[in-house]
């Protein structure tokens, strides 16, 4: 099974639904906005990616970041991995005017902050966005990626519950092209194109990550053994909200 690393007692699991109404209710019943909610997300992504960098070495960091909240974790964990020191690269998967609510708060954040912004990269080959990955100016034109590579997929989230279609599509092929030529992929949440309940692809395109922070929980979709070899090593990231509060909306199953 996965190796999970966790901070609650025990590893809660969660389906599409009772995730969305986690984060309804600790909106509604806490008080807590849902701002906060992916700043504490952030705070556990970049736990997760430091740690990664750290370990493997890495030096040239891409997030790729969709227009919805998970697109925002990326945006957010930027943020973080900016004020470490680091450089990521940020590349939008959509045009900055389709980024809304929380996710546009943090790309504005990352605008004023001057951090390095790729927009949109959907018609953008593989090895174009590879060279602008690289400052050192030399020529990287080989199939190769250099192993210092983290790509970090924050295109879609959970609620994600039909195939990936283009130009959106491209994202993934992008990524996975990447990953097959040498990156270390990280993904927020579930990679993108991934089911959270059944834990098998959605269509033709699909992520494939070497590490998952998966937030709050499990997902139900974890359990389904053919996951693994979309999520690689899953972490669970904490949120910032009660175990006891989590508890109520998780489902009655056990990971092990």
């Amino acid at each position: 099974m996965h190796a999970v690393q966790h901070t609650p007692r025990d590893t809660l699991i969660f389906s599409r639904d009772s995730v969305r109404a986690l984060d309804k209710a600790a909106t509604d019943d806490l008080g807590i906005p849902s701002i906060l909610l992916m700043e504490h997300a952030a705070f556990a992504l970049a736990r997760a990616a430091l740690e990664l960098i750290r370990e493997k070495h890495l030096t040239r960091i891409g997030i790729v970041c969709g227009p919805g909240n998970n697109g925002g974790d990326g945006l957010a964990l930027a943020r973080h991995l900016a004020i470490h020191g680091i450089d990521p690269l940020i590349a939008l998967a959509s045009v900055p005017g389709q980024y809304k609510g929380d996710a546009a708060i943090n790309l504005h954040i990352v605008e004023q902050m001057g951090l390095r912004i790729l927009d949109p990269i959907l018609s953008m080959a593989p090895q174009a966005a590879l060279e602008i990955l690289h400052r050192d100016g030399r020529d990287h034109s080989s199939d190769r990626v250099p192993k210092d590579v983290l790509l970090i997929d924050a295109l879609f989230g959970t609620g994600l519950d039909r195939p990936v279609k283009p130009p959106m599509d491209q994202a993934i092929r992008w990524m996975n092209a990447l990953r097959a030529r040498g990156a270390t992929t990280l993904a927020v949440d579930i990679p993108s194109g991934l089911d959270c309940d059944t834990g098998l692809p959605l269509g033709d395109h699909t992520v494939r990550a070497d590490v998952t922070v998966t937030l709050a929980g499990m997902k139900q979709g974890f359990l389904e053994p053919q996951s693994r070899d979309y999520t690689g090593k899953v972490t669970v990231g904490s949120i910032g909200l009660p175990h006891d509060f989590m508890k109520r909306f998780a489902l009655d199953l056990r990971y092990t």
